[in-house]
């Protein structure tokens, strides 16, 4: 996979290095399992100077709550000013990998911790094992491979449509599928869900300003039962529904059109129409917020 991107003609990025450390998880709905690297190693060019950087990113973990405290619970944050415990120089992610202890989180340059590995171990087996500079701990070395399940029912479509975000940074909805019908809400909404699901609010931002700038057609039938029926989504989700649904409402809509529509969403919809009638905001107010 590359990547490429312009900043006035003078700096490119290369290729994607995965890294080794995988990821699989289930979602409750779906046999099969869905796997993603956690991190991601980026090398970029300077053509001007003929510099070369690296620089080490989370994946998975970047913007999700949901496997950032499972898979790096104790792991300490980075800031500027923070150094390497065992070579004193700074953490910089931009030059060097960082591996943490899993007992105290502390982050140490991955070089740094494989170099006291490699001199541990010419001092013979019966030398102690490796400890962390830090809290003296036992080192130990995460597995390669991490299984989780994330308990929620999903879209197969939405999840893999996640993964491809993680990576490049873009949201891809099919492109047969027209902005036009209601079954394009209908995937928008399934990809919250996912958000919600891994809590990952950029991704959730994402997924709302594509629905503002490229849906063509109001909630209608088939998202509302999706919502509402189904119950597929969180309370926020179905909040969403409702105040767009709303912006487009006329005052006569219950008699004339209620009976017409899923009676559990008829029943919120009215609740909150009652409490909040005249303050209601407008298609263009809600897509501004």
């Amino acid at each position: 996979m590359t990547i490429s991107k312009s900043q006035g003609a003078t700096k490119k990025l290369g290729p994607i290095s995965v890294g080794n450390k995988v990821v699989r998880f289930k979602v409750g709905n779906v046999k099969r399992r869905f796997t993603v690297h956690e991190g991601t190693q980026i090398t970029s060019s300077r053509t001007h100077s003929n510099t070369k950087t690296r620089r080490t990113l989370d994946l998975i973990c970047r913007t999700s709550s949901f496997f950032k405290d499972h898979l790096q619970t104790r792991r300490k944050p980075i800031s500027h000013s923070d150094e390497c415990c065992v070579c004193a120089e700074a953490l910089n992610t931009r030059t060097k990998d960082l591996a943490f202890c899993l007992k105290c989180g502390q982050n140490i340059h991955e070089v740094c911790i494989e170099a006291w590995k490699r001199s541990s171990s010419a001092h013979g087996k019966h030398h102690p094992p490796l400890t962390c500079p830090m809290c003296r701990a036992p080192w130990k070395n995460e597995t390669l491979l991490t299984h989780l399940t994330v308990e929620a029912a999903l879209d197969p479509t939405a999840v893999h449509a996640y993964l491809d975000w993680l990576y490049t940074h873009t949201l891809n909805i099919d492109q047969a599928l027209s902005r036009k019908l209601d079954a394009f809400n209908v995937q928008v909404l399934a990809l919250w869900a996912v958000a919600a699901a891994v809590q990952d609010a950029a991704f959730k931002s994402v997924v709302i300003s594509t629905d503002f700038a490229e849906a063509r057609a109001r909630f209608w039938v088939d998202s509302v039962k999706w919502a509402f029926v189904g119950r597929r989504g969180n309370d926020e989700i179905r909040d969403y529904v409702i105040d767009i649904f709303m912006a487009y409402m006329e005052p006569g809509w219950f008699k004339k059109h209620a009976e017409k529509w899923p009676g559990t969403f008829v029943r919120e919809l009215f609740d909150v129409a009652m409490m909040g009638w005249g303050a209601r905001k407008s298609f263009g107010e809600l897509r501004r917020e």
